[in-house]
């Protein structure tokens, strides 16, 4: 590897390491402000718009869950017999902070 490669690497990292920081502090930000402001809220910002909204979770019957079941079931056998087709995607980076951080 060369010195710019390994130098664009470390910035990489850098900025992986602020993303996480700043994820975390909007993290705190949007639990308080989901408690603060009315559901119906929509706020024009400098550089977007801010609205409050929630996602369904569907709870589905036994049987519908058991044929779910049965088909994961059934593509895992398939896989691992060689009938599925596995498709390579496109390569991504991979960042993950040490343990004891």
């Amino acid at each position: 590897m060369n010195s710019d490669t390994t130098a664009r690497i470390f910035r990489y990292e850098e900025i992986k390491l602020k993303i996480k920081e700043l994820e975390q502090e909007a993290a705190i930000l949007a639990e308080v402000i989901v408690e603060e402001v009315p559901a119906d809220t929509e706020l024009a910002l400098k550089q977007g718009t801010l609205s409050l909204a929630s996602r369904s979770k569907w709870t589905y019957s036994p049987a519908l869950t058991s044929l779910e079941k049965d088909v994961k079931v059934r593509q895992k056998d398939e896989q691992q017999r060689g009938v599925a087709v596995e498709e390579k995607g496109k390569p991504y980076l991979i960042y993950r902070t040490n343990k004891d951080e």
